[in-house]
């Protein structure tokens, strides 16, 4: 007879966390919807109606959990307290419809460039209407037609933000009240484990979900916004962030660039730089892995990672990819999402860049003719911006030569040059 050892026990509680999961799969199906208007309705409700649901299945069980009414009783006063659940999860029949999302919902349109305090431009829109046609009736009806020469309109985006606010919850956004009620249910569900001593079995979540947990139900500005590049129409959204797994970046790296890496060359630069404690340590070997890689590959694509204070937590890498100033501008906001979704303690940002002068260094062309070129390396966190600047040319077989490293160090409540990275420090600053 075949005997199933690693068989999950089976749980009076399985099926209501079978419904939690729903309403986490239908959370994060709504964000991907989040500009359309009919596919973020019916992902909503779908999460609406599973939170309904997971009271049904616990009672359900009440005969297998002894002790079960005295329990619930005083759960069932807690939802009866908590206004997002008495209309969305008590509310039995509450579908939420267009009408519902029109009145408080918020839509603003606005065109903002790198370096610039304020928006150039802002507007309200009707909140249901398609943010696309908004967004790209606007671009080729008026925008194209500016007399604005191209290297200016690089340095600008054109974005829509817009917020889901059902009328009768007005002080929260829709997908951040389900997410709070999603966190109640989860707590109550383990507070039934501990105090019926069965087994809560979350489903795994990984298949959609890239933190595989509650902090990731976290509603941001940079999620409800799409920005579109003022030179060209290109929608540079949320699609410019990938995670890589740390293991897999290490090991393509040491294969690719071990001896280059171990070298006196790219060793002689990094030597006494960088503060012996924690992160720096991750600072420097990031660093050589950069200049390693402008060695072989004769060019830098843009690199940051979120690290921590803990140094036995993993740093998560960030793959983003920019053209122009417009482009890092909405790259370094999508990188203080991932900072809160995250729960980040610092940031490291190793960029290429060009120098126009011998006081500034601009990271995109401009007309005039670059002086050099320059690797800049920042660690940001909270109270501080650690930056780098090591100097390299390129000689007339392509070769790089360095020169000695820069270093300045800036506080963050005085006043810095590093504007761009303003969005990043307030995220950093927020995190608990």
């Amino acid at each position: 007879m075949l005997k199933y050892f690693n068989m999950p026990r089976k749980s009076p509680l399985d099926s209501a966390c079978s419904r939690v999961d729903e309403v986490h799969r239908s959370w994060h199906l709504a964000l991907s919807e989040y500009d359309n208007l009919e596919g973020f309705k019916s992902n909503v409700n779908n999460a609406i109606q599973s939170l309904r649901n997971i009271t049904f299945n616990i009672q359900s069980q009440k005969k297998e959990l002894l002790g079960f009414d005295d329990w619930y009783v005083e759960w069932q006063e807690r939802m009866k307290n908590n206004l997002i659940l008495r209309e969305l999860q008590l509310a039995r029949n509450m579908i939420v419809k267009e009408k519902d999302l029109e009145f408080k919902s918020k839509a603003i349109a606005k065109i903002e460039g790198a370096g610039f305090d304020k928006e150039i431009l802002k507007f309200a829109f009707r909140p249901c209407s398609d943010t696309k046609k908004i967004i790209y009736g606007i671009y080729y009806n008026y925008i194209i037609y500016l007399p604005i020469p191209e290297e200016i309109k690089s340095r600008f985006i054109f974005t829509c933000e817009r917020e889901w606010i059902y009328d009768k919850l007005p002080d929260f956004e829709l997908l951040d009240a389900i997410s709070r009620a999603y966190s109640f249910f989860v707590k109550m569900l383990k507070d039934a484990g501990k105090q019926f001593n069965v087994s809560v079995n979350f489903p795994d979540s990984s298949s959609y979900c890239s933190n595989n947990g509650l902090d990731c139900m976290r509603i941001t500005k940079e999620q409800r916004t799409m920005s579109i590049n003022l030179l060209d129409g290109i929608n540079i959204g949320l699609k410019t962030i990938e995670f890589v797994p740390p293991e897999k970046y290490i090991k393509a790296a040491e294969k690719r660039y071990s001896a280059l890496f171990k070298s006196k060359k790219i060793t002689n630069i990094t030597k006494n730089i960088f503060p012996e404690q924690h992160p720096f340590n991750l600072v420097q070997i990031f660093t050589k892995q950069a200049l390693a890689s402008l060695v072989k590959d004769k060019n830098l694509y843009p690199m940051a990672f979120i690290l921590y204070k803990d140094e036995g937590k993993r740093p998560i890498q960030i793959s983003s990819l920019y053209r122009n100033q417009g482009e890092k501008l909405v790259t370094y906001k999508k990188i203080a999402e991932e900072v809160i979704k995250f729960s980040g303690d610092f940031v490291l940002i190793i960029v290429e860049t060009f120098i126009y002068s011998d006081d500034k260094f601009l990271y995109e062309a401009q007309k005039t003719k670059p002086k050099g070129e320059s690797i800049v390396i920042f660690l940001v966190s909270k109270d501080e911006i650690f930056s780098t600047f090591i100097r390299f040319k390129r000689n007339l077989f392509g070769n790089i030569i360095f020169y000695k490293p820069e270093i300045t160090r800036e506080k963050t409540t005085e006043n810095h040059k590093q504007n761009l990275l303003i969005p990043i420090i307030e995220a950093l600053r927020n995190n608990k």
